[in-house]
């Protein structure tokens, strides 16, 4: 058995592809929050992916929105760094409901 991942297509095991999906079929626990604080503070996604290079996460706009959509896993060190540019608790973007 030998397994890959990649951060776009997922897993492959033994070479037959797997998505990876969570809660419900979602990608990720934070998307919807993660769009509501940015909204809250009149920040654009665009904006918002300049800002994370500071960080040197390079998310572009159409990755955010995955995000915020939960089509797409977010990384830890890509939710931390998303928190600190919002300000705010990195447990204030889970929503576990």
């Amino acid at each position: 058995r030998y397994y890959n991942f990649d951060n776009n297509t997922g897993f492959s095991l033994n070479g037959e592809n797997m998505k990876l999906k969570g809660f419900d079929g979602q990608r990720n626990v934070c998307g919807p929050k993660i769009k509501a604080e940015r909204i809250k503070q009149k920040m654009t996604q665009t904006q918002l992916s300049e800002l994370l290079k500071a960080y040197r996460i390079d998310l572009n706009q159409k990755v955010l929105s995955q995000i915020e959509l939960q089509k797409r896993h977010v990384t830890e060190y890509e939710f931390i760094a998303i928190a600190r540019v919002l300000q705010v608790d990195p447990l204030d973007l889970v929503d576990l409901d």
